[in-house]
């Protein structure tokens, strides 16, 4: 799949997992070194029950490479 930009990617992308997943966007923190970050989309799934840990999340930055 190509697509026009990186937004365009995030949409489709979310779009497809919000189904099974809680997202948050644009999510900012703190990287280990202390540095500030801010994370595309953190992804926690809808159901957690077949996860070792309930509490997992997953941090995601989107990159459109086909467009370079």
């Amino acid at each position: 799949m190509a697509f026009a930009s990186e937004a365009e990617l995030s949409r489709a992308v979310i779009q497809r997992l919000e189904q099974y997943f809680h997202v948050d966007r644009e999510v900012e923190g703190k990287h280990a070194t202390g540095k500030p970050l801010r994370l595309d989309a953190v992804l926690r799934p809808r159901d957690a029950s077949q996860w070792s840990r309930p509490d997992i999340a997953f941090g995601v930055e989107f990159k459109n490479v086909t467009s370079q």
